[in-house]
This record gives structure tokens, sequence and C-alpha cells, in this order.
């Protein structure tokens, strides 16, 4: 097998699968187009970062909300040396779970700094080749999928949504050998846990007031104390 001519892993046969009972919910759904996420989202692309070919990539992009597992390598794919320029989701770097001519094959797994609910990403393969797609929780398996090439170069984005998942597993039948390029993430809103100035105000202020409060309370009970000696006297 000529691991240097990939082609994109197309026409899925999806069917959801629960096991080890657990149970995805109704609503949920794998899914496979040509844009990957229609909501407002973040895309991780690889070439934003530039390593030499075949390094391995762990938590190079934990920054950016992504880990990954066991064997990942980073390719520059200059000129489709890993997988075709079109379309033109692969025409920069991209990451795989091969090194060509080494022999070294694994399946991939993507971990979430935090949890999901809905991820896409591309992925280019062999043909002649089944992908399975694993969505899990802790060690829980949420939902499953997968995907059997049907030797075209559409629809190429996989990914899952209506669930809560921290981590999606790739694999395949065979000695599968795959790129993976554009990892989409929703668009989380900015939060902070810090407090806003009059409610820091406000926290000074009762707590001052409290302490007061004690004080009062201290200070009277030593100043009867007092009195009552100067009786005795």
């Amino acid at each position: 097998m000529n691991f240097n001519k990939i082609i994109l892993v197309t026409g899925l046969a999806v069917s959801g699968i629960a096991l080890s009972g657990v149970f995805a919910p109704a609503h949920a759904a794998f899914f496979q187009n040509t844009f990957g996420l229609s909501d407002s989202h973040s895309t991780i692309t690889f070439g934003s970062q530039d390593y030499p070919d075949g390094t391995t990539i762990t938590n190079q992009y934990q920054n950016q909300g992504v880990v990954f597992s066991p064997n990942v390598f980073y390719f520059s794919n200059n000129g489709g040396s890993i997988v075709p320029p079109t379309p033109p989701v692969f025409v920069g770097a991209v990451v795989t779970n091969f090194i060509p001519h080494d022999g070294t094959v694994a399946p991939v797994v993507i971990s979430f700094t935090q949890p999901q609910t809905e991820a896409a990403f591309a992925v280019g393969t062999q043909s002649g080749t089944t992908t399975y797609f694993e969505a899990f929780l802790g060690t829980n398996l949420v939902d499953s999928s997968g995907a059997t090439n049907a030797d075209s170069l559409s629809n190429d984005f996989f990914g899952f949504s209506g669930i809560t998942f921290d981590s999606i597993k790739i694999s395949g039948s065979v000695r599968l050998v795959f790129a993976l390029d554009n990892i989409q993430l929703p668009t989380a809103p900015v939060s902070s846990s810090i407090p806003e100035p009059s409610s820091i105000l406000g926290i000074i202020a009762f707590g001052t007031l409290g302490a007061g409060a004690i004080l009062t309370r201290k200070i009277k009970p030593s100043k009867s104390t007092g009195k009552e000696l100067e009786k005795d006297s």
C-alpha cells in the first residue's frame, strides 16, 4: 500500500451504536457533511504552527482545547505528499496516525480540555476501508458510528452533536491510515469569575459593618463590667 496516496472517507453508512449499557439520547447525532459545524465555532488548523515533518503531537495544541494520543504526527503536506490538496481543507499542514514507510499505525484519540456538546473535523484516508468514530465521556461510550469509503472527494467533515463528550477515538477495521485537519469546536462565551467592582465594594462594606457590630458587642460588656467594679469599690 502506498501511504502517500490517501483519499478521503466518504459515502457514509451511518449507524448509532449503544454499547455496555450506555445509551445515547434520541437527539444525539453523528454527522458527515462538506463543512462541519453550522454554528459559530473556532477551527484548529495545524498550519498555524510549524514543526519538522514527523514530529510527535501530544499537547502542543492544548491551549486551543485539544490533546492527542497515542501516535499522532505532524506533516506539512507540501504538494499533497500526505493527502491530496483537494478539497482545500487539506492544502496546509495536517496530523496523521502514521509515518510514511515507517509502519507505525494506530488509532487516534482526540481529548478535549473541557466537555463538548458538538465537534467536527476533516479526515482523509485510503480507499477500501471502514473508519470508526467513538465519542466518550470519561470511560463511558456515549455514541459511535462507522464510515465506508465510496471513492469520492466530497463530504470529508465528520463529527458529533447533541451529546456531551470529552474525547473522540478514530480507528479502523484494518491498518487504517489517515490524515486529520480543521478540528472545529463551539465558540464558548467569555466568562469571568472576577466579581464586578460594585460587588467587591458591597462585600467590603458588608464585611466592615459586620466587624463593627462584633466590635461594639465586645466593647459594651467591657464598659459594663467597669461600672460594676466601680460600684463594688
